[in-house]
């Protein structure tokens, strides 16, 4: 595949390498000269510095020859309109990312249709980050959570916990519910692998499972020895993605959430106040410690990270789960740091959000794991696959791949030697993100 980025920032710059990674041919047009330059020397690409919207720039990213466009700045008219462009020069596939909630969905503000402005599909940051969080919420010590399978299998990444029963545990000799698999460890400071039987769980691991929900809610509390019973939210930010998240509660059939908001600025608190069913809006400053330790959980979206960081450790200090937004990704160590363990972040949202329009026709799902250390994909297998018919035994598959589940006619499987791997299983894998290769020669009918 060839794909043109437009912007290079950090979206950009992570969506690259993953194409990179999968061998994809990739050119990124970036305005800025400085970020330009740095693209140059960190990627072995083609990095045009110029303008998406200019059709010379575009000429000289070989534009017609391409099958997908995205375009990641930071501007909207900017996305909107080298979509518009590229569509008119017969790029199969137009991706935008839209900041303005009121340009996402049918149509746009002019009340033309994304088909008349030239987009296939559009992303949206805060959208995509309110539901991450509505899913952390019901785990919001997680670090990762993300669901497959029409959301019958979960899989979770935690932080091991010194009260845990399984810490301090080799593998072999820790005893998971049915219907749940241990998939992978990331120690502090190290990366992301997949365990051997002979590893031992320690307090400052990030544990990776994956399997039936409840067999997951159970394991949850063997690992991070902490329960799950969230009811009273508390959303510091009225922002685009505070509201999102709060209206995304609302919304839930099984909504049996006490939500608050709190937000500094007046005149977005009375659009919230309007706008909101059910959720109670607080006008005033976020450091409030009252309202804090009164909730089950708190959701820092403030838009800065000082502000998020200092309201997460308040939380903390008053025991209660927080679930923080990283707005930039420099300060990403200093929340691991002062031990606020689920994020979101708006850049690896939407890098994972476009990587799902770039999979292979048998993938399902692709998502990125927390910091990019590994990729969980969702895979139909086809009938053509190498490994189908064979057992888990006879595959010998390279230890950096792990079959979490297999899903078959409904059913949830965990995998063992014994296992074989039928047509159309749907299988939950995870191996880290420089293993794409390996990964195709198993499991794609193109290998």
């Amino acid at each position: 595949m060839y794909v043109v980025i437009i912007g290079g920032s950090e979206v950009g710059r992570v969506f690259a390498e993953r194409l990179i990674k999968k061998k994809q041919k990739v050119v990124i047009i970036e305005k800025d000269k400085e970020k330009a330059q740095k693209l140059k020397e960190k990627l072995d690409i083609l990095v045009i510095e110029g303008n998406g919207t200019n059709l010379e720039d575009l000429k000289k990213a070989k534009i017609k020859e391409a099958e997908m466009i995205i375009s990641v700045t930071g501007d909207d008219a900017v996305n909107l309109l080298s979509c518009m462009i590229a569509k008119n020069l017969g790029v199969y596939v137009t991706v935008a990312r839209l900041f303005n909630p009121e340009s996402v969905g049918t149509s746009d503000t002019r009340g033309l249709s994304k088909k008349d402005v030239g987009i296939d599909y559009i992303i949206n940051p805060q959208k995509a980050m309110a539901q991450e969080i509505v899913e952390l919420i019901h785990f919001p010590h997680a670090t990762d959570i993300e669901f497959f399978a029409d959301g019958k299998v979960a899989m979770l990444g935690l932080f091991a916990s010194q009260e845990g029963e399984l810490v301090n545990k080799k593998l072999e000799e820790c005893s998971l519910p049915e219907g749940c698999n241990l998939i992978g460890i990331k120690k502090q400071g190290d990366h992301f692998k997949i365990p051997s039987d002979n590893n031992q769980i320690s307090s400052d691991n990030i544990v990776y499972l994956v399997g039936d929900i409840e067999a997951i809610k159970d394991a949850n509390w063997q690992i991070s020895h902490k329960e799950l019973n969230n009811k009273r939210i508390l959303i510091l930010g009225g922002k685009i993605t505070g509201y999102n998240l709060a209206k995304n509660l609302e919304s839930r059939k099984d909504h049996n959430f006490m939500i608050k908001i709190i937000e500094k600025d007046s005149n977005r608190s009375e659009f919230l106040k309007r706008n909101l069913k059910s959720s109670i809006v607080l006008e005033g400053e976020y450091f409030n410690e009252e309202e804090i330790a009164e909730a089950d959980v708190v959701v820092t979206v403030t838009g800065d990270d000082k502000t998020n960081i200092i309201a997460s450790i308040m939380a903390k200090s008053n025991g209660v789960d927080t679930i923080s937004e990283i707005v930039d990704v420099n300060y990403e160590s200093i929340f691991d740091s002062v031990g606020i363990e689920s994020t979101v972040n708006p850049h690896l949202t939407t890098a994972s959000q476009i990587m799902r329009f770039t999979r292979e026709q048998d993938i399902v799902s692709l998502t990125i794991l927390r910091h990019g250390e590994g990729i969980a994909t969702e895979l139909l297998l086809p009938e053509s696959a190498p490994v189908v018919g064979k057992k888990i035994s006879e595959i010998n598959l390279p230890k950096d791949i792990q079959i979490g589940v297999i899903v078959r006619d409904g059913e949830i499987f965990i995998p063992e030697d014994k296992s074989t791997l039928k047509t159309n299983d749907k299988l939950v894998i995870f191996t880290p993100p420089n293993k794409t290769k390996l990964f195709n020669k198993y499991f794609h009918n193109n290998a």
